[in-house]
Formats: C-alpha cells, structure tokens, sequence
C-alpha cells in the first residue's frame, strides 16, 4: 500500500484539522507513518529484510496476520 497524504488544500481536511485534539492525533501519526517509510527505505536501501533487521535486534519480526 502507498502512503497518499490528502492535499492541503482539502476542503474536508482543514475543517476536520481545525480541532486541536484531532490534529494532534493527526500529527503523531504523521509522524510514525513518516519514521515507518525512513526505515522502509534504510532498510531496503542496504538490501536487508525485515528477518534481517529483527535479527540485529535480537526480536522477531513482527506478524500482523494471524493463521
């Protein structure tokens, strides 16, 4: 899935950014889907899979799916 930020001049975007509250939420999440696509491409950039970087870190790689 690509990362399709809506535009700024989003009619619908600025009335619902307009409340503190949902902004903040609006912004922390900015944030980790920002961080999240930094290591994406760290990672790919040094050819590395997500096996790969969990054993660096002596965790496991994180499942989303269950069986």
């Amino acid at each position: 899935m690509t990362y399709k930020p809506v535009a700024r001049g989003n009619e619908l975007r600025n009335e619902v950014l307009a409340d503190p509250e949902t902004r903040a939420i609006h912004e922390a999440t900015k944030l980790q889907i920002e961080l999240s696509i930094a290591l994406k491409n760290a990672r790919k950039k040094r050819k590395m899979t997500q096996d790969d970087v969990a054993d660096v870190m002596h965790t496991q790689k994180t499942c989303y799916f269950s069986s």
